[in-house]
C-alpha cells in the first residue's frame, strides 16, 4: 500500500517500507545552495555502501 506526503510543494508517494516511489510536483528554483564535501562524504558512516549515491531525490537547488 502506497501513502501520500507532500513537502515543500512536493507530492511522495512511498511504499510501505518507507521508500519513494514517485516524486510530483513543479520544480521551484530557490538559488544555489553552499555545499560542503566534507559533510557529503559523512551520511551513513561506517555502514555507508560505495554503491550509495548519496544524492537528493530534488535538489536543493529546487527546494527539495
Amino acid at each position: 500500500m502506497m501513502h501520500r506526503d507532500v513537502r515543500n510543494g512536493y507530492q511522495y508517494q512511498v511504499d510501505d517500507q518507507g521508500r519513494t516511489r514517485n516524486i510530483s510536483g513543479a520544480p521551484l528554483l530557490v538559488g544555489k545552495p553552499v555545499r560542503s564535501r566534507a559533510e557529503q562524504a559523512q551520511p551513513g558512516g561506517v555502514e555507508r555502501q560505495p554503491s550509495v549515491d548519496g544524492g537528493h531525490d530534488i535538489a536543493v537547488r529546487f527546494s527539495g
